[in-house]
Formats: structure tokens, C-alpha cells, sequence
């Protein structure tokens, strides 16, 4: 029945997240994709329970409709995929994690805030119990693919240089300033620069709120 739901709709050949719902139309696996449509018809392979294994077409034979919401770039489908996962936490999605590697986005609460990846088991021992040295402004995730919110970082990097969590080694700072990867701080003008940086840091913060405009 999905099959046939799925042929009668015109998803579109772009990135984004979809959404397989039951017939209360509750989530119960969402991904994401660089093309929509590619991607959902793989889910219909012959090879499928060879590919992603019998709880993926377990899903799709509980799977009464679909959805989906198109995104710009696939790194905005990153962030969205994960953002719609804490919300619902579908039973597909969950029950199969190792949240062993899953990543958290911490956005810390100084003058000049750092931006960088806790692992989750740190998260939950040390940020959530406070037991850390710094004040914490924004947490984001969790992620469960490391290596692609590493990657999602490095790109965020390029556009809105920030602090990482080495920046109060010197050496390290200066380092990437010289490649244009953290802000540039002049004692001449340091109240506009910090007023510049606090700027780079709502951009960031907006664009993992999903605010992409």
C-alpha cells in the first residue's frame, strides 16, 4: 500500500527529510536525503532487507503514508533530520541506536563563546550534572553520525569563523585566524569585534535552530 501511496506522489529530486508515518500518520522512521526521491524509492529494492535489514522493512510494512520537507542543502537536512528526531523519537529511528557515538553541538556562555562536539556519554555525566568549568549557552543534538556533523562544522567554520575549545592555547588561535577559521581581535577595536563575534554566534545558533533565512 505505501509502494503504490508513494508512486502517486511527486517527491521531489532535491534534498530534504521524509517521514514514514503509520495510519495515525505517527512518525516511525525519519531520514534524511540529498535526493527525496531517489531515496525513498530505494526502499522499495528487491535487495532492501539485504541493504538495511529486517527492521527497516518491518517499518515499511507498518508504513501507511509519507512525508517529507525539502531543504536547501544537504547540511540543513542534517540539522533538521536530527532536530525532528528528538521531537518525535520515532520507534525506528531510536531503538537502534548506539548513542555511544552520538555528538552534541555545545555553544559555551563567554565573552567570546567556543563552539565544539561533546560525545553523549560526556554530555550527560558532565553538562548535565554542571561539572564543567565554563557556563554553557546552547546545546544542540544529539547527532548520530559523527563524522557528518564533523564535517557540517567545518563547513560552518569556513562562513562563520568561531572559537573551538583549544582556543585559549595561543598558538593554536592564532593558527586558525591566520586561515580565516576564528575571529580577529584588535585591541584597538575590541568592544566592536566582540559585538562582531557575538554576531557570528547568533548566525550559528539560528542556522541549528533549523532559521535558515
Amino acid at each position: 500500500m505505501i509502494k503504490q501511496y508513494i508512486k502517486n506522489k511527486k517527491i521531489p529530486n532535491s534534498p530534504g527529510v521524509y517521514i514514514f508515518r503509520d495510519g495515525k500518520k505517527r512518525p516511525l522512521y525519519i531520514g534524511r536525503a540529498t535526493s527525496l526521491k531517489d531515496r525513498t524509492k530505494s526502499y522499495f529494492s528487491n535487495d532492501l532487507i539485504d541493504i538495511r535489514g529486517p527492521r527497516i522493512v518491518d517499518m515499511i510494512t507498518k508504513s501507511k503514508s509519507l512525508s517529507w520537507e525539502g531543504t536547501n542543502s544537504v547540511l540543513e537536512a542534517i540539522i533538521l533530520e536530527s532536530k525532528l528526531i528528538k521531537r518525535y523519537q520515532p520507534y525506528y529511528n531510536v531503538d537502534e541506536r548506539d548513542d555511544k557515538s552520538d555528538q552534541y553541538v555545545v555553544i559555551t556562555d563567554e565573552q567570546m563563546p567556543r563552539v565544539f562536539l561533546v560525545r553523549a556519554r560526556d554530555y550527560n555525566h558532565d553538562i548535565k550534572e554542571g561539572k564543567l568549568q565554563y557556563k554553557v549557552l546552547k546545546v544542540f543534538g544529539p547527532y548520530t553520525e559523527s563524522s557528518l556533523i564533523k564535517d557540517v562544522l567545518k563547513i560552518l567554520r569556513k562562513l562563520f569563523p568561531y572559537r573551538d575549545i583549544k582556543a585559549n592555547d595561543i598558538r593554536h588561535e592564532n593558527f586558525y585566524r591566520a586561515i580565516g577559521r576564528a575571529p580577529v581581535i584588535s585591541n584597538n577595536d575590541s568592544r566592536n569585534a566582540v559585538r562582531i563575534y557575538k554576531n557570528t554566534i547568533n548566525y550559528l545558533i539560528l542556522f541549528f535552530e533549523g532559521k535558515n533565512k
